[in-house]
């Protein structure tokens, strides 16, 4: 069951991503909760998908507090800085960095242990069985 933890966490994430878009979307809730859960589970989102896809990888990667800064300096840029300056409806906000923030410190206390748990592959002689 640990083993699936990661994969619950990404896809319940993800979900609700998308239902918070629809919210958005539709005006529905509060603006706190419209404009800014989805900036706070952008980083767990990305992080989760990249650990979960170097594991199938059967490669050596957990995001430790490094990997995590770079991920939030590269939202930050990215979404605050970069993409504000073509119109695609992204907006300079400095909130939404502190959301980032937030988001890092939830991952890596949500899963901080999830390095120490091996992603169990079935190899083609037990799969002929």
């Amino acid at each position: 069951m640990r083993q699936a933890r990661m994969g619950y966490g990404l896809m319940a994430m993800t979900a609700l991503y998308f239902v918070v878009h629809h919210a958005q979307k539709f005006g529905w809730g509060s603006e706190i909760f419209r404009f800014y859960t989805k900036d706070i589970l952008l980083i767990p989102i990305i992080l989760s998908a990249t650990t979960i896809t170097f594991k199938l990888l059967k490669k050596r990667f957990y995001p430790g507090n490094k990997e995590i800064v770079s991920a939030i300096i590269y939202a930050t840029i990215l979404f605050e800085f970069v993409l504000p300056h073509f119109g695609m409806s992204f907006e300079m906000d400095p909130i939404d960095i502190l959301c980032y923030i937030m988001g890092g410190i939830g991952f890596r206390f949500a899963f901080r242990d999830f390095h120490l748990i091996k992603l169990e592959m079935p190899n083609e002689t037990q799969s002929m069985r």
